[in-house]
């Protein structure tokens, strides 16, 4: 019963079951999309939550290099969900003057004051490799479920002290990327980070240091014949 109950979880993410509506920007084949969780309490400046926030802006940019060559891979492109405080572009750049954001940088443009779900931003400072795209893809003010399912389809997965990301690890079939044990200690845990939950360790999960720690080992998992991809035609680009 258990079995079957993981085989109807991993169907309901499965990537060729893709609902029209769920616009995950992953329709380029040639490019490794890394997907990663901001949560609403990521945003704060000293929540500690969020990966950039426990590398540094610079820091971030160079463990994305890091991962690319750990993947072995020629281009990389992030997506990022979230609940970040801000419903149009204007909102999301003072939400960066504020020190919300202050890995990202939105340009200005036309439709600044428009409610936006999708939009792009660029790493700030630009990553100092080839390999890692200047672009991020944002999914803003979109449903739960919605961002669920994009995080458990993309290639690589980077949580945050979150339920929502970590059930998408649960679902998610390639790498997944969780906090370091350093960081598990800041801030104040609350009853929905889970910190204490990562004990049934999948084989595809990996704490952010890996990267430099195991390449090979994180080589071995993205390379695995289970892992599922999905396929250019399986989602609609953002």
């Amino acid at each position: 019963e258990l079995q079957a109950l993981f085989r109807s979880l991993h169907a309901f993410s499965a990537p060729r079951f893709v609902r029209p509506e769920a616009k995950c920007g992953h329709g380029d084949d040639g490019i490794v999309h890394v997907a990663m969780h901001v949560r609403r309490g990521d945003v704060g400046h000293a929540s500690g939550y969020a990966v950039p926030q426990q590398l540094g802006a610079r820091g971030f940019g160079q463990w994305l290099c890091d991962l690319a060559s750990a993947l072995g891979a020629s281009r990389l492109l992030l997506h990022v969900h979230t609940e970040a405080s801000g419903r149009s572009r204007a909102a999301l750049r003072r939400a960066v003057k504020r020190g919300e954001l202050p890995w990202l940088r939105f340009e200005p443009q036309e439709d600044d004051q428009e409610a936006v779900y999708h939009t792009s931003a660029a790493l700030d400072p630009a990553p100092s490799c080839g390999a890692v795209v200047p672009r991020v893809h944002l999914a803003v003010n979109n449903n739960p479920r919605e961002a669920l399912l994009c995080m458990a389809r993309a290639d690589v997965l980077v949580t945050s002290f979150s339920s929502l990301g970590w059930v998408a690890a649960l679902l998610h079939e390639g790498v997944v990327f969780h906090p370091d044990v350093d960081h598990e200690k800041a801030g104040e845990k609350t009853h929905w980070d889970l910190r204490d939950q990562y004990l049934d360790w999948a084989e595809n999960w990996f704490r952010i240091a890996d990267v430099r720690r195991r390449p090979a080992d994180v080589q071995a998992a993205w390379r695995s014949p289970l892992r599922m991809r999905p396929a250019a035609s399986s989602v609609d680009p953002a």
